[in-house]
């Protein structure tokens, strides 16, 4: 992933949706969103008004091109940016039982390179 260009806002973010519903109705999903400007890989569920992990990485400079890796098995949720060895979250949740995987930006544009999915 690498960001292209900034919206509206000071809160800009990309990173990986997962078990996202196709119904225009249900927006139920979860997501590992990254931030350059706060310097926050964040695990999140729509369902509920606060994360359900956070963390701060403080070696993360000038933004870059990024790897992130997101996982979800049963009730456990995990994500981790490889360039940076102290970003790696994990999460439970039982909001969300099934869906599709996806990509996400919010108030930027980004590129995605390459996106593999794999299931045990």
């Amino acid at each position: 992933m690498r960001r292209l260009e900034d919206g509206n806002g000071t809160t800009h973010e990309m990173g990986i949706v997962l078990r996202a519903q196709l119904s225009a109705m249900d927006k139920a999903r979860y997501a590992c969103m990254w931030s350059f400007d706060s310097k926050a890989l964040t695990l999140t569920s729509d369902q509920v008004s606060t994360p359900l992990a956070t963390k701060m990485v403080n070696e993360a400079g000038a933004p870059i091109p990024l790897t992130m890796e997101a996982r979800v098995v049963g009730t456990t949720l995990a994500c981790c940016i490889r360039e940076f060895p102290s970003a790696s979250i994990t999460g439970m949740s039982t909001d969300v039982a099934a869906g599709y995987p996806g990509v996400q930006t919010s108030r930027m544009r980004a590129g995605f390179g390459s996106f593999a999915v794999t299931q045990p």
